[in-house]
């Protein structure tokens, strides 16, 4: 009997112990020690409401615990953690001010200068955001479009490499059009030389000329000529194994709508943005544990907030 009332004496003791804070306690606490400028002590408690996740039930506390860290941790001179403070406050809510009867001078100052530095950051995102989404629309707008070119077969017997353009070889139409254009020139102009100078039949007065002389040319003459037409017939053969009657080619720009004109295709793909995280946390439930009374004696109870 003894030692049962003995029992319920230390039971009974140890239920007088107060309960567990809630977050709510937390910061209605930290915001009576903001407001009475003991900020040194209101920092541990909105650190603890706000990290590493927000326990507090609605987006305007969240709000305003991560204002009043910032604002206290400002007042205690570390500049670079409030405006980290007030940038996630404002990720929250981006048009809210702070009013001068509750915060100091320097602190709405520096709060509305990282509210400036998020509005232009939002806009520059936003704006990118939006080119990255025309260039988009525009590349899959020049995919759904096919243009053919149609090609004639003839060209592939004409000199100077035109097949091998036709074809789309700019490398070999450049090398045969140089070298036809080289030999095939080389020949003409020796042959006119030539047949004005010695006439069609090619009679060479050895006391005037040495026929030496005009042999080389002739050889030269004939080699550049041969030159020619094997250049030719090359280009001829490699165009027609080359050969197709129609291309894709690129859509022309002429052929777009006028709302996807001057647009940079080449522009970065839009790249999906991860939702922020909800600073309040709607759902979350926070359990606490404590000790409780009850009319026959005493007993653990569990609590939970939303």
């Amino acid at each position: 009997m003894a030692l049962g009332a003995l029992g319920a004496l230390l039971l009974a003791s140890a239920t007088t112990a107060p309960a567990a804070a809630t977050p709510a306690d937390d910061f209605d606490r930290a915001t009576q020690l903001f407001r009475a400028h003991d900020w040194q002590s209101a920092i541990p408690l909105l650190g603890a409401v706000l990290y590493p996740h927000p326990l507090l039930s609605t987006a305007s506390q969240v709000f305003e615990a991560h204002v009043f860290l910032g604002a206290s941790e400002l007042e205690l001179g570390d500049t670079q953690t409030a405006r980290d403070e007030f940038e996630k406050a404002l990720q929250i809510d981006a048009d809210r001010t702070l009013t001068p009867l509750t915060f100091s001078s320097a602190t709405i100052e520096a709060f509305e200068a990282a509210k400036t530095d998020v509005h232009a950051r939002t806009a520059a995102e936003a704006a990118a955001k939006t080119r990255a989404e025309a260039s988009q629309k525009l590349r899959d707008y020049l995919k759904s479009i096919v243009v053919v070119e149609q090609h004639t077969y003839a060209l592939n017997f004409a000199p100077f490499g035109l097949g091998q353009y036709q074809n789309g070889e700019k490398t070999k139409f450049v090398v045969l059009a140089t070298a036809e254009a080289a030999t095939g020139a080389t020949s003409v102009v020796i042959f006119a030389y030539l047949v004005n100078k010695y006439g069609i039949s090619g009679t060479v007065n050895p006391k005037l000329d040495d026929p030496k002389t005009v042999r080389r040319l002739q050889q030269i003459e004939i080699g550049s000529s041969v030159a020619f037409y094997a250049f030719y017939a090359y280009g001829v053969i490699d165009a027609v194994l080359h050969y197709q009657g129609q291309t894709r080619v690129n859509s022309d720009p002429s052929l777009l709508p006028p709302d996807l004109r001057g647009i940079d295709p080449n522009a970065p793909s839009p790249t999906p943005t991860k939702p922020a995280a909800k600073a309040a946390r709607s759902a979350k439930t926070s359990f606490h544990l404590g000790p409780i009374l009850v009319p026959s004696g005493a007993g653990v109870g569990l609590a939970w907030e939303n």
